[in-house]
Order: structure tokens, then C-alpha cells, then sequence
């Protein structure tokens, strides 16, 4: 399968009431996602998400500079933490199946304005659901995902 927006990917594949109901549940009780960067992600986008109100914990934060990828993962995943990160490695479904990940987005400031990318992690989409790139494995893997 290849990268594609979050919405097309619901719009495929509606999500079911139960699962309707628990997205509502976490709106009602304000639950906020966290992130964890780890030293591949820039210090200016991290100040960035501080800026907008996001809650971020960087490898620096938990003294992990220098650790392998997987370290980063678990920490993250163990912490509930979404992993954010510019390091492609975390791509590679071998090292890294998504059965045993958090939720991981790997950026590509070079695609575009780095305020852009970080911003629609921080809104609401209109459905409320939480707008992110999914890790899709397929053919055109390596690809940026791309936000209607």
C-alpha cells in the first residue's frame, strides 16, 4: 500500500462505532497526545511544538543521545509517547514492524515549511480525529506522506 493521507485512509476505511466512541471519549476527557523526539529531530522544531502548547520529550530530556533506534522506539512506545523523528531507518519494516511500534512520523523538512508540519499535529482535524502520517509499507515506500 502506498503513503496516503490520514482522511482517504478513513474515507477507505470508516472506523466503527466502537471506535467512534472511543475518539469522543478521549475528546471529552481532553487527552493530549505527547511526543518524544529523538536527536535526529532539530531543536528548532522541537521549541516549535513547545511553542504551540504541545507536550514534547526529547532523547537530550531522558539522556538516550547516542542510543540505536530501537531504544528511541521503546522508549517511546513504553511511555505512550508518539515518536517523532527526521531519521528514514525508522522506515525499514524489519527493524521496526508496526505491530511492535508507537506511533512513529518521520519528517522531511526539506518538502516544505517545518511550522506547517508540526502546526497539524497540534490542531484537531475537523472530524476530530488527530491528523497524522501513517507509515504505510508498500511499494512506494520512502515517500513523504502528504496531508489533504
Amino acid at each position: 500500500m502506498a503513503w496516503m493521507s490520514l482522511r482517504d485512509l478513513s474515507r477507505a476505511n470508516p472506523p466503527t462505532k466502537k471506535e467512534a466512541e472511543q475518539v469522543r471519549e478521549y475528546q471529552r476527557g481532553k487527552a493530549k497526545v505527547s511526543f518524544y523526539t529523538d536527536e535526529n529531530f532539530p531543536s528548532r522544531a522541537t521549541r516549535l511544538l513547545s511553542l504551540l502548547k504541545a507536550r514534547v520529550t526529547t532523547a537530550q530530556d531522558k539522556k538516550l543521545r547516542r542510543h540505536p533506534d530501537e531504544n528511541h522506539a521503546a522508549h517511546a512506545l513504553k511511555h505512550g509517547h508518539v515518536l517523532l523523528t527526521c531519521d528514514r531507518d525508522y522506515l525499514d519494516e524489519r527493524r521496526f514492524p508496526l505491530i511492535h511500534c508507537p506511533a512513529i512520523v518521520v519528517f522531511d523538512f526539506r518538502s516544505g515549511p517545518c511550522a506547517r508540519h508540526l502546526a497539524v499535529l497540534c490542531m484537531p482535524a475537523p472530524d476530530g480525529l488527530f491528523p497524522a502520517v501513517l507509515r504505510q509499507v508498500g511499494q512506494d515506500r520512502g515517500q513523504p506522506g502528504m496531508l489533504d
